[in-house]
């Protein structure tokens, strides 16, 4: 017959395995987390189209992107740049309006980029949205910036430009539709 484990002996184990398996869904959370938006269905880079036509609309977008970014006054020096275009990305792949950025969003493009804060996201797209007002309020310049009354949210900024690029590419892939 066994002889059974002390009851303290069982609660050491038991906390043991515990800790293992958090750490072991962390460990896979993490690594599945900044593919996640590839394995999406009926986002706006969908797997499930041809390959082809996928990297066509990935071109499409960063050039569309890179010019409207270039339209608000964001440089590219500016920290914040690439963090806003893989937000927009990360905001066309899951395509849905109940988005929130500290759940949703920063997360993503944090593991992207490996960074463990997402306050760190947070902060340099609001620095760069908030740089580009500046300059846009000091130069009087009639850049895309003069679209807002007062500086934007980071989500009032990323959504706008989500909806312009989306509008863009739709109308632009449609238009070379049309010339086949």
């Amino acid at each position: 017959m066994n002889n059974p484990l002390p009851k303290n002996t069982i609660d050491i184990l038991t906390g043991q395995i515990n800790a293992l398996v958090k750490l072991m869904s962390a460990i896979s959370f993490q690594e599945s987390l900044s593919s996640r938006y590839y394995l999406m269905t009926g986002g706006f880079f969908s797997a499930s189209t041809d390959s082809k036509e996928n990297h066509k609309r990935q071109l499409l977008f960063i050039s569309t992107i890179r010019d409207l970014l270039n339209e608000y006054g964001i440089h590219e020096s500016n920290k914040g740049y690439i963090y806003i275009i893989d937000a927009v990305r990360v905001i066309l792949e899951l395509g849905s309006l109940d988005i929130r950025l500290n759940t949703d969003i920063y997360p993503l493009v944090a593991c992207d980029f490996k960074i463990k804060k997402i306050s760190v996201i947070e902060h340099a797209i609001r620095n760069a949205i908030a740089a580009a007002y500046r300059d846009y309020e000091r130069s009087n310049d009639s850049n895309a910036m003069g679209r807002f009354t007062k500086k934007p949210s980071n989500k009032k900024f990323l959504f706008h430009i989500t909806d312009s690029i989306f509008y863009k590419i739709n109308v632009s892939e449609s238009i070379i539709e049309v010339k086949y």
